[in-house]
């Protein structure tokens, strides 16, 4: 067990993480836009199991490093890819099923994202875009 991994055992995240808990953030969005802007989408606890009113937030100036190594210093699971990242509290939490990441495979070969060429294929958009 890792200690990120034992920490959240201890502290009986594990078992209630999905539960609506207002004040807990368990995943955060970070995307760039080609206009410079970094936008900040932070999911409170149980959006995997009913809609929840995010928190959005859009920065001039932000420093997107240095606000992963933050999440990763604090037992946050990142994922990065060209163009954005997102990071899962207690672990990684698929954000789409199965029938819409097919679309959006489909979707990517038809109209390919020029930042992602010849990279998609290897992006798993279970967490990923």
């Amino acid at each position: 067990m890792t200690t990120c991994q034992t920490i959240n055992h201890y502290a009986g995240f594990e078992s209630d993480h999905r539960a609506y808990n207002p004040g807990l953030i368990t995943r955060i969005d970070f995307i760039c836009p080609r206009d410079g802007k970094i936008i900040v989408n932070k999911w409170p606890s149980g959006w995997e199991a009913m809609p929840v009113e995010l928190q959005h937030e859009e920065h001039d100036a932000f420093d997107m490093e240095a606000a992963l190594s933050w999440c990763e210093n604090h037992c946050w699971e990142v994922r990065r890819w060209r163009g954005g990242a997102r990071a899962f509290k207690y672990g990684l939490r698929p954000i789409r099923n199965a029938s819409l990441i097919k679309r959006m495979r489909s979707d990517l070969s038809v109209h390919p994202r020029p930042e992602l060429l010849g990279k998609a294929v290897a992006l798993d958009l279970r967490y990923d875009l």
